[in-house]
């Protein structure tokens, strides 16, 4: 007599089955998600590496993006047009920053420059400042 009863070796071989069915699809899927992500990384950083570069300045001529400016506001002063500002992440905060004037998206990157530090920020406002 063997030690599994007949009930749960059937089980056992229905389980064992049921996963050797589901095993092509779940590689498939699998395989598919790999692929689409990997698409979808290599479309963002050809974007992002396709944006238009400015020439090449010599390191003692301050680049147009980082030219001195004269902000209305301080770096003491809360940035009012983009509420939660210091608690927003840079994806949120990217999103909102053509919607401000350019003196807050000047405050914006002068404060990301002095504090946080977050390169996605500084190249949205770089950006922002140069087209306008």
């Amino acid at each position: 007599m063997s030690a599994w009863p007949d009930c749960s070796r059937r089980r056992v071989t229905d389980a064992i089955n049921s996963i050797k069915t589901q095993a092509p699809t779940a590689k498939f899927v699998g395989e598919f998600a790999v692929k689409f992500v990997t698409g979808e990384i290599g479309k963002r950083i050809s974007r992002a590496t396709n944006a238009p570069t400015q020439p090449a300045t010599s390191q003692t001529s301050p680049s147009p993006s980082v030219a001195p400016h004269e902000p209305s506001m301080t770096h003491s002063e809360s940035i009012s047009e983009i509420p939660d500002y210091d608690i927003m992440g840079a994806r949120e905060l990217v999103t909102r920053l053509n919607a401000v004037s350019i003196d807050t998206v000047r405050l914006v990157r002068d404060r990301e420059k002095s504090g946080r530090n977050r390169a996605t920020v500084i190249s949205a406002c770089d950006l922002i400042i140069d087209a306008r």
